[in-house]
């Protein structure tokens, strides 16, 4: 559920900074099919049907499974939700940090 989480705070930040062509990548390969399949994950059943909602309303936006060693973004938002440093604003004013893996991966 957390991982859905992250996932649907991550669309609300690529659509509060109005990024174009983006795509999330994610190391959950469980989560990632159940969200492109349209089926559910028993108690991430609302959060899922979100994320859903909220990629069709960002039509150049798009989801991949990305091995763990391979996502830093992934990580850096686990890692900030873990030890509470994200704040109720965070998908508006991202972290420092977070907010510059998202810059350098979005400029790649």
């Amino acid at each position: 559920m957390a991982e859905a989480q992250e996932i649907r705070q991550a669309l609300i930040i690529v659509n509060n900074l109005q990024m174009d062509r983006t795509l999330i990548e994610f190391d959950n390969l469980k989560l990632v099919q159940a969200i492109k399949s349209k089926t559910t994950l028993g108690e991430a059943l609302a959060i899922i049907q979100d994320i859903q909602i909220l990629m069709k309303s960002l039509p150049e936006k798009g989801m991949t499974w990305t091995p763990r060693n391979k996502n830093r973004l992934a990580h850096a938002v686990t890692k900030a939700a873990e030890t509470e440093l994200l704040r109720a604003s965070w998908s508006t004013r991202p972290p420092a940090d977070i907010q510059s893996i998202i810059i350098s991966e979005f400029q790649m």
